[in-house]
């Protein structure tokens, strides 16, 4: 009788030793499944972890970019207290969509598109001046004279005659008009980049 008691006792004490003898550091847990002390994972300041229990770290500027290929974005990688860096395929979006007959301009963010120049019949159109010009006529009878301005002939001066659309200018001898710019729809004229705008949509 006191032997079987001495085992239960025994057995008590074993129990016992065993509920209590796992001690873990802070900040882990006993998991009794694993018989082992574990945390969740962590990564270092400044980086975020993935699905897959890696810590990617984005850099805040994005010139490594140029030595990655196409469709791919640079990064680097910590995982198992180990870190790299390299190219790693970039998530798939929706690129810009732009209005019909325009390009998108990854430089500028627009969508841009040539301006057509449009200018009044018989007249030509002067780049430099952004003008459409043509010279004056007179009537029958008359010719231009450059230094007075006028239609000069035997029956005295007569103003030139510039066609439809245009005024004549002293200074320069010619009937000019103001080159006009047509755009695709959706898109508005800029003059300083001489070219038709718009922004894209996503």
């Amino acid at each position: 009788m006191k032997k079987m008691l001495l085992l239960a006792l025994s057995l008590v004490a074993l129990s016992t030793v065993s509920a209590f003898a796992v001690s873990c550091p802070s900040g882990l847990t006993y998991n009794s499944v694993h018989n082992a002390c574990e945390a969740s994972p962590s990564c270092p300041d400044g980086w975020y972890l993935g699905g897959t229990g890696t810590c990617y770290e984005l850099p805040d500027e994005w010139a490594e970019m140029s030595s990655c290929p196409n469709g791919s974005y640079y990064a680097k990688i910590y995982y198992s207290g180990v870190r790299w860096t390299g190219c790693y395929a970039a998530p798939q979006q929706n690129g810009p969509v732009c209005p019909s007959g325009t390009t998108y301009n990854p430089s500028l963010n627009i969508c841009v598109a040539p301006a057509t120049t449009v200018c009044p019949p018989s007249t030509n159109y002067n780049a430099g001046t952004n003008l459409c010009v043509v010279n004056p006529t007179c009537g029958a009878g008359y010719a231009y004279n450059t230094y007075t301005h006028l239609c000069q002939g035997g029956s005295g001066s007569t103003p030139p005659i510039c066609v439809t659309g245009t005024t004549f200018n002293p200074t320069t001898n010619q009937c000019q008009a103001l080159a006009y710019k047509l755009c695709p729809a959706s898109t508005v004229y800029n003059a300083a980049r001489n070219e038709c705008e718009a922004s894209p949509q996503y």
